[in-house]
């Protein structure tokens, strides 16, 4: 318990997608629209840096699940509560002209954070289409769906994404180029302080494949102050002090303040008990003096 001394005084938004449907893009307004959004969308949380140095991580990817789909078919994957996709693995068939999936999802770790608000894209990505999904940064990716068309040979996609809560955005990097060579396989995962918040595509006919590239991102975990109720009646005067308490209501985490004492005292002696025990102490000093006084009066009367 932690105690301190007082001296007593005589008074006390939306998510939004980008994408181009094979040689039509997007209308400057509705990319301008686009962009805007994004930044209001993370303009209230993004700090740029994380002054505690406490990041918002995941437990390690572990052994590769089973593909998740078979060639032509359709997959459907969702993380489970308070998990984000940590790793996308995928491999192409010539014959087929398909790829098989599979993603591993794993927990999110950080005392105070979870995943809320998740939601699946409104909207397929467009066939034969270059496309960058979800629209908004500050959601971390945690499921994909997917369907074939053999006439088209090309898969649309959909993702679900979750607000995190109890942290702060960090600035995030977009992959400069595409993590995976027409026909090749595509092996990718972020490192463990860092999640999936986008996923862009585009696609080739004559190749009949994709290519990906991803938008990484790290979160900072949001200090929470020490919280302490309120001190409690002074107890009764033991002596000369009295004391009271308060209690630890929330332990600071991720850098936040420290608590303060939870027991302190102050004298409690009134000034009349004061004066009292002064004039007291006077008292037994002057009578400890008088056979001193007497003594030498005796010995000056002999010397005379």
């Amino acid at each position: 318990m932690r105690s301190r001394t007082l001296m007593r005084s005589e008074n006390q938004e939306t998510p939004l997608s980008t994408e181009s449907h094979g040689d039509a893009t997007q209308s400057l307004f509705e990319k301008d629209h686009a962009e805007r959004a994004w930044s209001n969308h993370t303009s209230k949380k993004k700090t740029g840096a994380c002054p505690n140095g406490v990041w918002l991580t995941h437990q390690e990817q572990g052994a590769s699940e089973a593909w998740s789909n078979n060639w032509d078919g359709n997959f459907h994957q969702e993380c489970g509560a308070n998990e984000a996709l940590v790793a996308f693995r995928s491999k192409h068939d010539n014959r087929k002209e398909d790829r098989r999936w599979k993603i591993i999802c794993k927990p999110i770790i950080g005392e105070g954070a979870s995943l809320s608000s998740c939601s699946w894209d409104a909207t397929w990505s467009a066939w034969d289409g270059t496309w960058t999904r979800p629209g908004a940064t500050d959601r971390i990716i945690t499921g994909m769906t997917s369907e074939h068309n053999n006439r088209k040979e090309d898969r649309k996609f959909k993702f679900r994404s979750c607000q995190v809560d109890g942290v702060t955005v960090d600035t995030g990097e977009d992959d400069p180029s595409y993590k995976n060579n027409w026909d090749g396989q595509l092996n990718d995962k972020v490192a463990q302080d860092q999640f999936y918040t986008r996923v862009s595509s585009t696609h080739d006919n004559r190749k009949e494949d994709r290519r990906f590239k991803f938008r990484r991102v790290k979160f900072c975990m949001v200090p929470t102050d020490c919280g302490m109720s309120e001190w409690g009646e002074w107890g009764p005067c033991d002596g000369e002090t009295q004391t009271r308490e308060r209690t630890i209501e929330t332990d600071p985490k991720h850098g936040g303040t420290q608590c303060g004492e939870t027991e302190e005292s102050q004298d409690c002696t009134t000034t009349t008990e004061k004066q009292v025990k002064a004039q007291s102490a006077e008292d037994s000093a002057d009578r400890a003096a008088i056979p001193s006084l007497f003594v030498v009066t005796l010995l000056k009367a002999f010397l005379l």
